[in-house]
């Protein structure tokens, strides 16, 4: 089943969350100062989270946003845009010169569900269907 892959990319991006939950958050965030000499922060800082309402939210988000593409039956496409989007996310923080930190898979989880708003339309034109089911 396609959508598969799609659950088991939300379900690794929680994971990551969890994992990273015990360490060195300063070690991990995004610090656009350092991201030239330590460019692992262009992924690493999505996984990081300050605070456990923080970090449940992201779950949480990631829960429905599996939900959202497995009902949709997300596949393979979305899931490899998913993963490029990652430290596109990231990096596009270096538009906001006034952020001098930052953490979490808030924009991560966005761009999914732009991905899956995208693939839901491109289907819809497809298979010339104009009714939001």
């Amino acid at each position: 089943m396609a959508s598969r892959l799609w659950l088991t990319l939300c379900a690794a991006l929680a994971a990551l969350s969890l994992l990273a939950w015990p360490l060195p958050h300063a070690a991990l965030d995004w610090q656009p100062a350092l991201v030239a000499s330590q460019p692992w922060r262009i992924v690493t800082a999505a996984f990081v989270h300050w605070t456990p309402i923080h970090l449940a939210a992201n779950l949480a988000g990631c829960a429905v946003i599996a939900t959202l593409g497995w009902r949709a039956g997300l596949g393979a496409r979305e899931a490899v845009a998913a993963l490029i989007a990652l430290p596109l996310t990231q990096l596009g923080l270096l538009l906001r010169a006034d952020l001098q930190r930052y953490a979490g898979l808030s924009g991560e989880l966005h761009a999914l569900v732009a991905i899956a708003a995208a693939a839901h339309q491109q289907r819809q034109r497809r298979d010339g269907d104009e009714r939001v089911q």
